[in-house]
């Protein structure tokens, strides 16, 4: 990622994510100590959440990639823009993972809806960043 990339609030917002994320992979493990749940069940959740903030990571590195626009129509505020739109998608992501895991730890267990107001969240930030980038890409033509 480009050093003019990385603000004051990006490495605020990155480091709330991290932290998110290293709860989410404690909280499995004491999940899966707790009821005795086979390693492998936790393992894999573990390592599905890693690999999904990886690739969220990845295009945030090359945001070029997610558009595929010509390089003359790929402006630096396009490029901050879809830097934001992933690393609010990447936030959202683990917190979600994180919230029926604590849930999990308690004992309750949450309904299946969550799901979608997560998927609706996530809509909405790619509504929003997406509209935005959409207008400056008019205003140039």
């Amino acid at each position: 990622m480009r050093k003019e990339d990385m603000t004051v609030a990006s490495y605020l917002l990155e480091a709330i994510t991290i932290i998110l994320g290293v709860a989410y992979i404690g909280l499995q493990l004491i999940y899966g100590i707790k009821y005795h749940i086979e390693p492998y069940r936790y393992l894999t959740n573990i390592l599905a959440g890693i690999l999904l903030y990886a690739v969220l990571t990845l295009l945030a590195h090359y945001p070029e990639r997610v558009h595929r626009l010509p390089a003359e129509a790929f402006t630096p505020d396009i490029r901050r823009l879809t830097i934001w739109m992933l690393r609010w998608i990447k936030l959202v992501f683990i917190a979600s993972l994180l919230v029926p895991c604590i849930f999990d730890v308690f004992g309750i267990q949450i309904r299946d809806t969550s799901c979608l107001f997560v998927i609706g969240l996530i809509i909405l930030i790619l509504v929003f960043y997406e509209y935005r980038i959409i207008r400056i890409l008019k205003k140039r033509k």
